[in-house]
C-alpha cells in the first residue's frame, strides 16, 4: 500500500479547502490523521470524496439559486410591463376658447414599449346667447392644442333655431397611441370653432391604460354567396 506524506496531506487538504471556502457548506466524515502513523491512501481518498461531495452539493445549490434569481428578474421584468392605468377627472374641465387650446394634459410613465388607450369624456357645458348655429371641436392628441380632422376628433354642433339658452352635450373620444418607454403626454384640446355664446368641459373623466401588447386588427372573413 501506497504511504503519502502527512505534511503533503495536510497541505493539500488545506489548500483544498481554502479554494472552496466560498463556496463550500460543511465538510463532515473527514479521517484525521496521527502524527507517526502511516496515512493510508483509502482514507485520503475517502477525505477527498468527502470534500468533493460537499462543494458538488454546493454547486447544485448554487446552480438552483442563479436559477431562481434569473427567473425572478425574470418576473419583475414581465410585472413591469403589465398593464397600468392614469387618470384624472374633476367637475370643471376648462373653458374652449375661440382658437384651438389644451383644456387637460395626462402624463404616464410606460414601464416600456407599449400602447396607451386615451379616453376623454364628460359634457360640453353650452350658454347659448344666439339662435344661429354653434360648433365645437374636441380631441384626443400627443400634441398640445391639436383639433385637426382625423382620428379621435369629435364635433359637437348646434342647429340654429334651438333657443337661446343653457344646454349640455355628452362627449367622449378614444385613441389608440404607440408610446415608448418613459414619460409620454396627453391632451384634450378644445376650439370654439363656430362662436355662438361660451362653452366649456364639465364633469369629464380623462384616462390612459397602457397595455404592452397590440393584437393588431381581427378580421372575420365574410362569406361571399354567388347566385
Amino acid at each position: 500500500m501506497k504511504k503519502i506524506s502527512k505534511i503533503s496531506i495536510i497541505i493539500m487538504v488545506f489548500l483544498m479547502c481554502g479554494t472552496f471556502c466560498v463556496w463550500a457548506g460543511e465538510v463532515t466524515g473527514l479521517t484525521t490523521f496521527s502524527s507517526g502513523t502511516p496515512a493510508v491512501a483509502s482514507e485520503v481518498n475517502d477525505n477527498f470524496t468527502a470534500v468533493k461531495t460537499a462543494v458538488d452539493d454546493n454547486d447544485a445549490a448554487i446552480t438552483s439559486n442563479y436559477n431562481e434569481i434569473i427567473k425572478n428578474a425574470s418576473d419583475i421584468d414581465d410585472l413591469a410591463a403589465q398593464p397600468g392605468v392614469a387618470w384624472k377627472q374633476g367637475g370643471s374641465g376648462g373653458t374652449i376658447g375661440t382658437s384651438t387650446a389644451s383644456l387637460q394634459s395626462l402624463l404616464i410613465n410606460a414601464p416600456a414599449d407599449g400602447y396607451a388607450i386615451v379616453t376623454a369624456c364628460g359634457s360640453v357645458y353650452w350658454n347659448i346667447t344666439s339662435a344661429g348655429q354653434g360648433l365645437v371641436r374636441l380631441k384626443v392628441s400627443e400634441t398640445s392644442g391639436d383639433t385637426t380632422e382625423g382620428d379621435g376628433v369629435q364635433f359637437i354642433r348646434f342647429q340654429s333655431g334651438l333657443g337661446t339658452g343653457i344646454y349640455f352635450f355628452p362627449f367622449s373620444t378614444t385613441r389608440v397611441f404607440s408610446v415608448s418607454k418613459g414619460l409620454n403626454t396627453f391632451y384634450l384640446n378644445g376650439w370654439h370653432q363656430v362662436v355662438n355664446g361660451a362653452a366649456s368641459v364639465d364633469d369629464f373623466n380623462f384616462s390612459a391604460i397602457f397595455v404592452p401588447t397590440s393584437y393588431n386588427y381581427i378580421f372575420k372573413p365574410i362569406p361571399i354567396v354567388i347566385p
